[in-house]
């Protein structure tokens, strides 16, 4: 579904013939979405807002409380996590979610607290730092309306130019790959920066990518793809990169609110 916001169409038309549209799919199996995980609240909400619709009222349940319930102690979910915070960000701000309220605030200062020495981050608290939570580190952060120019997205920035491979791709367990470039050219959409211009020996993220697609118009996690690579996953977030597009797709702006006020600025 973000794909193909991302991509200029609507989701809502996705369908086979006059049968029920992607987004119906998602929304009649809704209840596969464990409710105590904010990792799955935070992808429905993503994929809600992509495709137009209010997480606030699905079907009468509002997801965006559901998530905020699992702010706990400055941050979202699991308190060893990480990954569920940087998702938390970009899911709150994607419903529309205030900036600079308590939930989205304080989950910030909770990311920037625990970015690594490197400037990275992994997906844990104990985590060595790696490119795809790096990269979705610093699209959460824009996306609560982190300046480009501060040393925290500097720092970041500098881990994923250091980590960008002899062949122009990003690594995950030391394998360039499609999944890492996606998140990673996302990233430098975010600071609005241009990723044909990260190159290596002459050879662009993008064109890294665009070297794993298939004559089909899929996309391989790598060149020798493992039989367990889900094709349309990779696809997905190709699609979402090569649109020039971060997540969340939806590109709200960010709203401001001043707490404790009758009036809200939007």
């Amino acid at each position: 579904v973000m794909a193909i916001a991302a991509a200029g169409e609507d989701p809502n038309d996705w369908k086979v013939d006059s049968g029920p549209s992607i987004v119906d799919y998602l929304i009649a199996n809704r209840d596969m979405v464990n409710l105590s995980k904010a990792t799955d609240i935070e992808r429905f909400m993503l994929s809600m807002t992509a495709a137009g619709k209010d997480p606030r009222d699905i079907n009468g349940t509002s997801y965006v409380e559901l998530l905020k319930n699992l702010f706990v102690n400055g941050q979202i979910g699991n308190e060893a996590w990480l990954n569920d915070d940087f998702w938390g960000v970009l899911a709150l701000v994607s419903a529309g979610e205030p900036a600079n309220s308590t939930v989205v605030c304080e989950t910030v200062e909770f990311i920037k607290a625990h970015q690594n020495v490197d400037g990275g981050w992994g997906w844990a608290l104990n985590a060595g730092s790696d490119v795809d939570n790096t990269a979705a580190a610093i699209m959460a952060l824009i996306s609560a309306n982190e300046e480009n120019s501060t040393d925290v997205i500097k720092s970041a920035l500098q881990f994923l130019e250091n980590n960008q491979q002899s062949d122009g791709g990003f690594p995950t367990w030391d394998t360039t790959n499609s999944a890492s470039d996606s998140w990673a050219i996302g990233a430098i959409c975010s600071v609005e920066q241009n990723p044909a211009d990260w190159q290596v020996n002459g050879t662009s993220v993008v064109d890294h990518l665009l070297s794993l697609q298939n004559d089909d118009g899929s996309f391989n996690w790598t060149r020798n793809d493992p039989i367990w690579v889900n094709k349309a996953w990779m696809t997905s977030y190709a699609i979402v990169a090569l649109c020039l597009k971060q997540y969340p797709v939806n590109g709200l702006p960010v709203y401001v609110r001043i707490e404790g006020s009758q009036n809200a600025l939007w």
